[in-house]
């Protein structure tokens, strides 16, 4: 049998030992598998062998043998991996913004995790209408009662594991259309009372800003650094990293190696943590 079979094989019934070793901690009884190989609980008595500990000896042989390489790749196979999920605030596609974030996305790819990227810019985000009925408890059925392309990113942001922001400087402050975005993140904010507040959970949030003047004391670094921590902190995430640069013409940043190589180490660390 080839190693990457074995390795496959290995990955699988750890999959099943985690099932296995959960239930006996919840206990609920021993599982089993069905026909349509879904897991089922039935009476403990129907096994007497201690699956348990053999879930334990198949979950270490792959958290501690299993190359990485392998590993990463039946992670991604199964869906199990950490994913992140990466907004760019400009409107240029192929702008130096967006070409950071591909390194990082690419960096984050390569040790081990799915990737999703969203411009902001492309979709229909209305502005936070402060009507405050975010505010008024858990009645409402989704996070804010506009229906419009947040109602999804809402979603999506609560189901990755880590988080990136980025966005170029215009007029001193992050764009237009990151703005919008945060401003609806109000519903998570630690000032709320629903099941809304904090909702990222602790999630590592990373953090990229670019701007075209040399002197960062000039380019409004500082108040946009503010503004996307705050709020990143406030929905209960964590900030990873913040990682600003002055930058040149459309695309320029890809000559920029030291850049390019801390966003890309960045990412790893995000992924890293992301996997916790």
């Amino acid at each position: 049998m080839p190693p990457e079979a074995c390795y496959y094989c290995v990955w699988l019934c750890s999959q099943y030992c985690w099932r296995i070793r959960n239930c006996y901690s919840v206990g609920v009884g021993k599982p089993r598998l069905s026909v349509s190989g879904n897991f089922i609980i039935t009476d403990r008595q129907d096994f007497p062998v201690p699956l348990d500990k053999f879930a334990n000896i198949i979950i270490n042989l792959v958290e501690n043998y299993l190359p990485k390489v392998a590993k990463n790749h039946l992670l991604r196979r199964f869906n199990l991996s950490a994913k992140l999920l990466a907004f760019v605030g400009s409107p240029r596609l192929g702008g130096n913004t967006d070409v950071l974030v591909d390194e990082a996305l690419d960096a984050f790819r390569e040790a081990g995790g799915a990737v999703e990227k969203v411009f902001l810019s492309s979709l229909r985000i209305n502005p936070c209408q402060g009507c405050f009925a975010c505010m008024h408890g858990d009645g409402l059925d989704s996070v804010c009662i506009q229906r419009d392309d947040m109602t999804e990113i809402y979603q999506k942001m609560f189901a990755a594991d880590a988080i990136l922001w980025a966005t170029p400087i215009y007029m001193w402050s992050p764009t237009a259309q990151m703005k919008l975005f945060l401003d609806r993140l109000f519903p998570l904010g630690d000032y709320q009372k629903t099941r809304w507040r904090c909702a990222l959970n602790g999630k590592p949030v990373g953090i990229i800003i670019v701007y075209a003047e040399s002197d960062p004391l000039d380019s409004g670094v500082f108040q946009t650094r503010d503004i996307l921590k705050v709020v990143a902190e406030a929905s209960g995430g964590r900030v990873s990293f913040v990682i600003h640069s002055t930058v040149g013409e459309k695309g320029q940043t890809r000559q920029n190696a030291e850049l390019v190589q801390r966003v890309r180490s960045a990412a790893t660390m995000l992924y890293d943590e992301g996997a916790k």
